[in-house]
């Protein structure tokens, strides 16, 4: 089933909520919108953050350029720590959850 989300203005992606693996294992995919505040020069920065509570691997997009930022990943988070309003650290940067992505997201994390 593919989900739309609003990720910056007016444009819309489509996306899938899940990850199909190689040996085609389905992994769930939670998505977010992020963003990041570079303390150097003020600009803030919008990201989609994708993560996979199955492997704790994030995946992070630049929603201006539309460029991978980070590509899958290990990292220290939970998901009980990707909560609207939550401050999270994707390497070194601290990223603020806006918004859940898509209503796959919305539903899972309400029963985190």
């Amino acid at each position: 089933e593919v989900a739309t989300a609003c990720t910056s203005g007016d444009s819309i992606r489509e996306f899938r909520p899940i990850l199909i693996t190689s040996s085609m294992e389905t992994i769930p995919r939670l998505f977010f919108e992020a963003q990041w505040e570079d303390p150097t020069n003020g600009v803030t920065w919008r990201f989609e953050l994708f993560y996979y509570p199955e492997t704790n691997e994030v995946e992070m997009v630049d929603v201006q350029n539309l460029k991978t930022y980070v590509k899958m990943s290990d990292v220290a988070i939970r998901p009980d720590m990707l909560q609207v309003g939550a401050e999270v650290k994707v390497y070194n940067k601290k990223l603020t959850i806006l918004r859940y992505g898509d209503e796959f997201t919305r539903s899972y994390m309400e029963g985190v």
